[in-house]
Order: structure tokens, then sequence, then C-alpha cells
């Protein structure tokens, strides 16, 4: 029986926390909210310099550009020109927080931006 109320619990957690998620919390994207775009393709990515001043530190490394892979990541020192079906180890140092062959030929964007508004700095939570 414990199991059941277990059960229910947190299903009704996660109810009311499905429930409180506002449009609101969410960032603008697409181009009309100023977003770059990989352009189109099978396994594609774009190279990004950080804005001056800034860095992306990754274990113990220091990086200012990295790479914008349509397959679920970033990656570092070169792009990630094809999709691996395995997380390593792997030559490039990445972070693929969605590890997945991505063919936007068949449908769907990935956006990305960079911004120094600090309406949204502060909605992320990020401080100096």
């Amino acid at each position: 029986m414990a199991i059941q109320k277990g059960i229910v619990l947190s299903l009704a957690l996660l109810a009311t926390a499905y429930a409180n998620v506002q449009l609101s919390d969410f960032f603008p994207y697409g181009p009309a909210a100023g977003d770059l775009r990989v352009p189109t393709a099978d396994d594609n990515f774009v190279n990004i310099t950080m804005l001056p001043g800034n860095a992306f530190y990754f274990f113990q490394n220091s990086y200012t550009d990295f790479f914008l892979n349509n397959n679920g990541g970033v990656s570092f020192l070169r792009g990630a020109p094809e999709f691996t079906p395995t997380c390593g180890p792997l030559n490039t140092p990445m972070i693929m927080p969605y590890w997945a062959d991505v063919n936007t030929i068949l449908g769907g964007n990935v956006y990305y931006r960079q911004t120094t508004d600090s309406l949204m700095i502060q909605k992320v939570g990020v401080s100096d």
C-alpha cells in the first residue's frame, strides 16, 4: 500500500509542477527574436566566436569560440561533421545534451543567439 501512495504522490507532484510552467518562463526564439539559424543540412555546424571578454571553461581549458552542431550540442576545436552513434571516446571535446542524428533537411531548425540583454541574462540567473 505504501508503494501505491508513493506513486500517487509522485504523480500529483509532477502534475503540479507541470501545471505551473507559464509561457512567459520560456525565452522567445527564432528569427523574430533575433536568432540566427544553423544552415539546413545533415550533420551541420557553425563556428561561433563568443562576444569580446567572454570565455567558456571546460575541463581546465578556456575557449573563446566553439561549434554549434545540429546533432545536439557544442564541440570545441572543430565541428562535428558526422553523427557518431557512441558517446565516446571522441577526439574532440564536446558537450552533447541531445546527442542524435539530426537532419534538418527533413524538417526543423536549430537557432542560436548571443546576448548582452540584461533582462534575459537576469532571467537565466547568471551573475558576474
